[in-house]
């Protein structure tokens, strides 16, 4: 299909009613694909991100329950839940067999969490193992919601797991974040069905790992396309504490970063997450290379985008889309939505429900009572741009993500 964008005069700007971009977006509820069980299978097949860590480099003779072997990390955009795994280490044979799954919180890896010691090849006298996950013992998971290496400010997160119960932290203070609520499951299948001193609702004994949820995640950062985490396990009883290495979750993909940084969403330019019934602005500039009144095109997609998808017009290729665009029909998913100059190619909007919009950008649109049930959506166009890298004069604006949570 040949579709031809060329340069042309200029007029001013159109202003355009605040529901010309008022969305008929179809409520339905998400599935989660995580259950908080300690059985990390659904986990490991969506993980985003995951780091692992050496195994034994906690005692080198025993599975204890504080030696960490894998971390990982999924964000599920649709219901707004973070999801942890932390991968307790087996024990092993010399052939890479299971011999017995590590416990969460048995300290001397004899396969039980409860107290008394009996292992003594890990830990001595005067250390001792308390019941479960006692108050000398914890796993922790820091999150720096702003990537900028120092995860222990108030805007970033410390999910612990310490005396048998689950917190959720600011990690300046220590001191519980406030509405932040979760869920977590420890497999103690390792222990073979011995009292582990976990509660009952905490525990899974079929399970051999640990799971967490941590609930409306986007209002603990309210800018989740990108942060970084820590996994941590510590028994004060004579053991070394365990650490992995810090490492990226990146919703983002480097596709976002390409082409004209214009599209704005509540200011910002690619995350940006609501509550229910808040405002909703949705801005286009122009390039900074001009023209000062561009031609453009913006597609809408349901969902956190697909992406990145090439965008090739005429044979130039001019980057990459968050999702297939009607250039490329026969690729899913379609943008839901369509917003376009009306002398540009009407290709750029084929079979897709067009919104009737500004003539030029730049353009700012408000949707002052917001959306009134969850959804996410996300945003990318195309813009004239007289500094193009390309002979079509026109470049792929940035993407953003609106998510509107509860």
């Amino acid at each position: 299909m040949a579709v031809t964008l060329h340069r042309r005069a200029f007029v001013a700007a159109s202003l355009v009613s605040p529901l010309a971009l008022a969305l008929p977006i179809l409520a339905s509820a998400a599935v989660t694909q995580v259950v908080v069980d300690g059985d990390l299978s659904d986990l490991i097949s969506v993980a985003q991100a995951s780091q692992s860590d050496p195994v034994n480099d906690v005692c080198h003779v025993a599975a204890t329950g504080f030696d960490l072997s894998r971390v990982l990390v999924y964000y599920d955009v649709a219901n707004d839940a973070l999801f942890l795994g932390i991968d307790v280490a087996d024990e092993r044979d010399r052939r890479g067999n299971i011999v017995r799954f590590g416990v969460p919180g048995d300290v001397d890896g004899d396969g039980s969490p409860d107290a008394p010691a009996t292992n003594r090849t890990c830990i001595q006298d005067p250390y001792y193992e308390e019941d479960g996950v006692g108050p000398n013992e914890f796993y922790r998971i820091l999150l720096d919601t702003n990537a900028n290496g120092n995860p222990s400010e108030d805007v970033d997160v410390l999910v612990q797991y310490r005396d048998n119960h689950l917190s959720i932290l600011n990690p300046h203070t220590m001191q519980p974040i406030p509405g932040a609520t979760g869920l977590i499951k420890l497999g103690t299948a390792g222990a073979g069905g011995v009292n582990t001193g976990i509660p009952d609702d905490d525990e899974n004994t079929n399970a051999t790992d640990i799971e967490i949820r941590v609930d409306h995640w986007c209002r603990l950062d309210p800018t989740p396309f990108e942060f970084t985490v820590l996994g941590w396990a510590a028994a004060f009883s004579g053991l070394p504490a365990d650490t992995t290495s810090v490492f990226p979750v990146q919703l983002a993909t480097d596709y976002r970063r390409d082409g004209a940084t214009v599209l704005r969403v509540n200011a910002e330019s690619n995350w940006s997450c609501v509550p229910l019934g808040q405002t909703v602005q949705v801005s286009l500039v122009a390039a900074d290379g001009g023209p000062p009144s561009a031609r453009f095109a913006l597609w809408v997609w349901q969902g956190a985008g697909t992406g990145p998808v090439e965008l090739s017009v005429r044979g130039v290729s001019l980057g990459f889309t968050a999702g297939p665009t009607p250039l490329n029909p026969r690729a899913s998913p379609q943008p839901i939505r369509c917003v376009r100059s009306p002398d540009l190619p009407s290709q750029l909007c084929a079979g897709v429900p067009e919104t009737p919009g500004p003539a030029r950008a730049p353009w700012t649109i408000t949707r002052q009572a917001g959306f009134h049930v969850p959804i996410v959506i996300t945003l990318q166009g195309l813009i004239e741009d007289a500094a193009a890298s390309n002979p079509l004069g026109f470049s792929l604006t940035n993407v953003v993500t609106l998510q509107v949570h509860r």
